[in-house]
């Protein structure tokens, strides 16, 4: 587990928000308090698994094709306490507080998320990160995520869980040559919500071992030489996911047995640069992929640190590029 060795507010992160969304850091600051609830500004020590110091928030910007950036506070709700059952409390209640205002129509399915990929015990719980579970409340519209560690009692279970939750639809070269890290709800309705499944890459496997026609793809390869380029860096600075539609995820299989979409997301501090050189890679990615950036990135980028940087693809290959930011450490 890591523990964050200084004083973090958040503040300065929140304070991007605002200027990134016209939204006041007052209302911002709000959002951050469902998230995180009522110590959410305060000092550390925090122990979060969400970011490399132990910081539990970070803001994710996502670039699409002719669309706006689409602004998104990702958190972790049980950060401050080492108390199992106060870690349980603490996520419940901002994970009904987060429904409330921006998804209700969601309780049932984040209710069945945690349910059926959550150990019920409290030995197996203690033993999660935190509270084993992250929010994300959307800061451009309604709409949040509910995302839990599936990293408990024996790893060959945890594709076995997931095709309980969702359905048999899983490619089983996914399953055999992955480990399975955490799953998700991510939208604003039962109409649009999205089942997301994350994994690492075991050690023997590649990316075209895993049945996933979208993990090979010209995008993919393009997007990984840009942000690797020749460096060496663990398999484990790659997270890999797939999505698909939550209402009949069974049904919503290509032809090629490929789920509705892969993202891959790369570790900016497993693939240390500057800012200078971040801001030219995310510039590259948005003229490979044709996306729609904004003014502010350059500033963002500048003043926030790079936790992760992903390429996602849908089923029609439209791409979508998240940066994810995280407080400077002091």
């Amino acid at each position: 587990m890591t523990t964050a060795k200084t004083a973090m507010t958040g503040l300065d992160l929140l304070e991007l928000a605002a200027n990134l969304t016209g939204r006041s850091q007052e209302d911002i600051v709000r959002q951050a308090g469902k998230l995180l609830g009522p110590s959410a500004l305060q000092a550390g020590p925090w122990r979060s698994t969400l970011n490399n110091d132990g910081s539990p928030l970070q803001l994710c910007i996502g670039l699409q094709v002719d669309a706006a950036p689409v602004v998104r506070l990702l958190a972790d709700p049980a950060a401050k306490t080492s108390d199992v059952r106060q870690r349980k409390q603490q996520v419940g209640h901002a994970v009904r507080a987060t429904l409330e205002q921006q998804a209700p129509d969601l309780r049932a399915a984040c209710q069945t998320l945690m349910e059926r990929m959550l150990p019920a015990d409290i030995t197996s719980r203690a033993a999660l990160p935190n509270g084993g579970a992250w929010l994300a409340t959307n800061l451009s519209g309604p709409g949040m995520a509910l995302y839990v560690s599936t990293k408990w009692g024996d790893p060959a279970a945890r594709w076995r869980r997931a095709q309980q939750w969702l359905g048999n639809f899983i490619p089983d070269q996914l399953a055999r040559h992955t480990q399975l890290v955490s799953a998700g709800i991510e939208g604003s309705s039962t109409a649009n919500a999205r089942a997301k499944l994350y994994w690492r890459v075991g050690h023997k496997a590649a990316l075209a071992d895993l049945g996933l026609s979208l993990a090979e793809s010209a995008e993919v390869r393009d997007f990984l030489r840009i942000v690797i380029g020749s460096r060496h860096i663990p398999r484990s600075a790659i997270v890999g996911s797939i999505g698909m539609r939550f209402a009949s995820a069974a049904a919503e299989e290509m032809p090629d047995n490929t789920p509705g979409d892969v993202k891959l997301d790369v570790c900016a501090h497993c693939v240390a640069r500057p800012s200078e050189q971040w801001l030219s890679i995310i510039d590259l990615c948005c003229r490979r992929y044709g996306l729609t950036s904004c003014h502010q990135i350059e500033h963002l980028v500048r003043l926030g640190e790079l936790a992760f940087l992903g390429l996602g693809l849908d089923q029609t290959r439209r791409p979508r590029l998240n940066i994810y930011l995280k407080s400077l450490q002091q």
